[in-house]
């Protein structure tokens, strides 16, 4: 038996294409696959940092986790930087017992390098969602070096993967560092109240609950100013926008469903187009 429902895309063209809106509802669940989710942390280990590194390692990342429904057995990446850098692979459940200290000065770029090598080299080849947390007292040492390894980053991972990338800045030390290494966010706070602002930074993000909207040909772009035409993009619950650099000749498609998309009375001023959905 053949049932019919509609999803509505809308296409507005610009200079370069079109951008096109596709909002899903929660009755559009079904399209949603769950994708494997990198989570890594990157955290500022050095003297300034106090007694905050274990309280963070062993209290406060636990409490996170828990919150955004972690297994114990679900392996997180810490990456932790001082006058060195270290990388370490934990289970949720052995948190609360790592032992980990603060000591030295804070030089971050080494830490982003071993970021650079986890994300390209040892994340498994099918995951491309990455929960990245980085904490710092902003105090850095190697600012200069930091703002290359950062765009090095930046460029080399930008359209391989779905990123939500937080940094939070803890007002730890009485002096007013250069903080370009990292975004402001107030942290004096509980155990509690910091994990608590810190879950609210990735609880929406959906990173593991998305569908891919595929073209058969590479026509899409998740954001304007991706280097290259893509032939799929993700979509998540709510409004979804994205770039098209011209109309698709053939259907697209949600993937690994048995339905499809057909754009219809497309204008050149206000492109717009009812796109049906077929279940079989």
């Amino acid at each position: 038996m053949t049932s019919e429902s509609e999803l509505e895309l809308c296409l507005y063209s610009n200079e370069t294409g079109f951008i096109g809106k596709l909002s899903l509802t929660t009755s559009d669940e079904t399209l949603l696959s769950k994708l494997k989710v990198a989570t890594i942390v990157v955290l500022d280990r050095s003297g300034s940092m106090g007694n905050f590194v274990s309280r963070f390692v062993n209290r406060i990342l636990p409490r996170i986790f828990k919150t955004l429904d972690y297994a114990n057995d679900q392996i997180i990446t810490l990456i932790t930087f001082n006058d060195n850098a270290n990388k370490y692979t934990i289970p949720v459940k052995e948190l609360p017992k790592f032992k980990i200290q603060s000591q030295g000065c804070t030089y971050m770029a080494l830490a982003i390098s071993i970021l650079i090598q986890t994300i390209l080299i040892e994340l498994p080849t099918d995951c491309h969602a990455l929960r990245l947390l980085t904490i710092s007292d902003g105090d850095v040492a190697d600012q200069d070096r930091v703002q290359i390894e950062a765009t090095q980053l930046t460029s080399l991972i930008k359209n391989d993967f779905i990123i939500n990338s937080q940094a939070v800045r803890l007002f730890i030390s009485t002096a007013q560092p250069d903080t370009r290494a990292v975004s402001n966010l107030k942290a004096n706070l509980s155990s509690e109240e910091i994990s608590t602002t810190v879950v609210n930074l990735f609880s929406s993000d959906s990173l593991n609950r998305r569908a891919l909207f595929k073209s058969a040909e590479p026509i899409l772009k998740s954001t304007p100013w991706q280097m290259n035409d893509s032939d799929a993009i993700s979509l998540t619950l709510g409004e979804n926008l994205f770039w098209l650099s011209k109309l698709s000749t053939d259907k697209l498609t949600i993937a690994q469903q048995a339905e499809y998309l057909r754009t219809m009375d497309i204008s050149s001023k206000n492109a717009r187009g009812l796109a049906r959905r077929a279940i079989a």
